[in-house]
């Protein structure tokens, strides 16, 4: 179990009944949560069935997600955790666009170094 540092008891994590869910992935829920409050907007409709969902920034001032997909999703079956890690890696691609702007950022930092 989670411990916070030398001494400190260790976590004890209860499992929602009839979630199906086994202690280590609860554990694992709140060890990548943290303090932030989990929703499950995926499991309930329009969502559920959605062939498509889109996570909306800041179109005013232009702000996107600028970190990995995994980081703002957790998955309760490890399996399905990994398919779709696989199947980002595989077959999601960046347009020309973004990845000539990375390009030309990071060729810009590497010149001002």
């Amino acid at each position: 179990m989670a411990s916070s540092g030398k001494g400190a008891k260790a976590a004890s994590f209860a499992v929602a009944p009839g979630s199906g869910r086994t202690p280590e992935r609860t554990e694992s829920l709140h060890l990548f949560r943290q303090k932030r409050q989990a929703v499950w907007p995926v499991r309930q409709e329009p969502y559920a069935s959605a062939a498509v969902l889109h996570f909306a920034t800041d179109h005013a001032r232009k702000l996107r997600w600028l970190a990995h997909f995994y980081s703002f999703f957790w998955f309760e079956e490890r399996s399905d955790e990994l398919h779709v890690k696989r199947f980002a890696r595989d077959v999601l691609r960046y347009r020309d666009e973004v990845r000539g702007a990375a390009s030309h950022a990071s060729t810009s930092m590497l010149l001002r170094s």
